[in-house]
């Protein structure tokens, strides 16, 4: 799983050698086999995009569940999603337009401020896409959120809408951890500055602290509103300030209620 995840995300900016390549990326392929919207989504495909089941809903359920606990721009910037038949002509045109890009199965890129996710179909094509699609609606509402907190929405928003609270893959563990005291605290998570140095723990308990701050005490959820409010104009002030003008032992309080969630 830790090469699934690492360098999922990528900004690419107009200083680096991608010149035009954004522009290009829909100007040199003018008829997608079959392309919809989804406000704010411009989807393009080499199949049918009907062939996937529930597509329709779930980007348009992802938008209306993160606008339920982020502040969305009432004017969203179109976020262009490409997606590809296979794995082998997904590479091919990641590689053609940008170059030096790490191969990985779904890409979040944000290049001459536009926002695009590329993916293939797989048995993961839906999580992958909610994972990605999250970080590019996230990046409207803050553009300066930190490694820990942008990796963490977006790994809380990746399953479906019905298994967010109790992902079978996270709880058990992160239970057991939060019992044993070995949950990472939230300080050091935010010093996380690069993707590559993240793994399966660092997602999982990015994750856990998501959930703690918006599913636990209304003093850790009333921390998150005031960091929320206030990250636009100081958003070098952490996330764990606010949780110590409200709690006095933050760390201990997420173990405690994350040793109360139901991992069955």
């Amino acid at each position: 799983m830790t090469s699934h995840r690492i360098a999922r995300r990528l900004f690419l900016s107009a200083a680096l050698a991608v010149g035009s390549a954004p522009a290009m990326a829909w100007a040199d392929t003018p008829e997608w086999p079959d392309e919809q919207q989804i406000e704010p989504f411009v989807i393009h495909a080499d199949f049918a995009i009907q062939s996937v089941p529930q597509f329709d809903g779930e980007l348009a359920g992802l938008r209306r569940d993160l606008a339920s606990f982020l502040t969305l721009p009432k004017q969203l910037t179109e976020i262009h999603v490409y997606l590809f038949g296979s794995a082998s002509t997904y590479r091919e045109y990641v590689t053609r337009y940008f170059p030096g890009v790490p191969q990985r199965r779904a890409l979040f890129i944000q290049a001459n401020d536009v926002p695009m996710v590329f993916a293939h179909r797989s048995p993961h094509l839906l999580t992958d896409l909610r994972h990605e699609c999250c970080h590019s609606l996230a990046h409207q509402a803050h553009k300066d959120l930190p490694l820990w907190l942008d990796e963490g929405i977006a790994e809380y928003f990746e399953p479906p809408q019905q298994n967010r609270r109790s992902r079978s893959d996270y709880l058990p563990q992160v239970a057991q951890e939060a019992e044993l005291g070995q949950l990472t605290p939230l300080t050091t998570l935010e010093r996380l500055r690069s993707v590559n140095a993240m793994g399966d723990r660092q997602y999982r308990h990015c994750w856990a602290w998501v959930h703690f701050l918006r599913h636990g005490p209304e003093e850790a959820q009333q921390a998150l509103r005031q960091y929320f409010a206030a990250q636009p104009q100081q958003p070098k002030t952490p996330a764990s300030y606010y949780l110590r003008r409200q709690l006095t032992d933050p760390d201990a309080d997420c173990r405690q209620y994350l040793r109360t969630l139901d991992p069955s």
